[in-house]
Parts: C-alpha cells; sequence; structure tokens
C-alpha cells in the first residue's frame, strides 16, 4: 500500500512538471537542466566521513532527488 501511494504521488507530480516543462523550455534546455538537477541529487555522497546515520540520510536524500 505504502509503495502504490508513494508511486501515485511522484506520478502525479512528474505529470505537472513535465507540462509545466513543456510550456516554459525548449527541448536541449529541457534536458541540460534535467541533466543537472540529476547531477547534483548525487552531490551529498560526495567523500566524507560520515557516520552510519549520516550516510543512510545522505542516500535517503540522493533517492529523494532522483524521485
Amino acid at each position: 500500500m505504502v509503495f502504490a501511494v508513494s508511486a501515485l504521488a511522484a506520478l502525479s507530480g512528474r505529470l505537472k512538471l513535465t507540462a509545466w516543462v513543456k510550456r516554459n523550455l525548449s527541448g536541449p534546455g529541457a534536458i541540460v537542466y534535467g541533466l543537472v538537477l540529476m547531477g547534483a541529487a548525487f552531490l551529498p555522497l560526495l567523500p566524507r566521513s560520515y557516520e552510519a546515520v549520516a550516510g543512510v540520510d545522505a542516500l535517503t536524500l540522493c533517492a529523494a532527488l532522483l524521485a
């Protein structure tokens, strides 16, 4: 049930975001912004001295940014 709710929430958000991008950006511009955002999602995983909890938090943040 949790996964179904999560999938529906993500899908509805993506549909709104896709409609906004179609209205406001050109195709190549949308690709550039998408690639930059996806690359930025991995920044929390840059090498640092993480404790176990901070490492899990970093992974969670990456997953949220990529979702």
